[in-house]
């Protein structure tokens, strides 16, 4: 797991911020978090991942998961319209 995590940093210029969120965001996902289950899965599956974060920003969501993605993006300090623009 430690490969990937260093890949994601270095090859794929994957901030640790970046990586951490969404960890904590595929976790707080009925579908994610029973199919991200190692640093493999989360490198092969981040663009797409990424993807449905900035999809989600209003739609669709329970009261409780938008709730647990505000904690994320204030705990990470992401700009809630742009978590993964620096």
């Amino acid at each position: 797991w430690a490969d990937d995590m260093r890949l994601m940093m270095e090859r794929d210029k994957r901030t640790e911020e970046q990586i951490k969120y969404l960890i904590n965001w595929c976790q707080q996902d009925s579908f994610w978090k029973s199919n991200i289950l190692s640093a493999s899965k989360l490198r092969e599956k981040f663009d797409q991942l990424t993807i449905q974060v900035k999809s989600r920003k209003g739609g669709g969501q329970s009261d409780e998961l938008k709730e647990n993605e505000r904690n994320i993006l204030e705990q990470y300090n992401f700009d809630k319209e742009r978590p993964f623009n620096h």
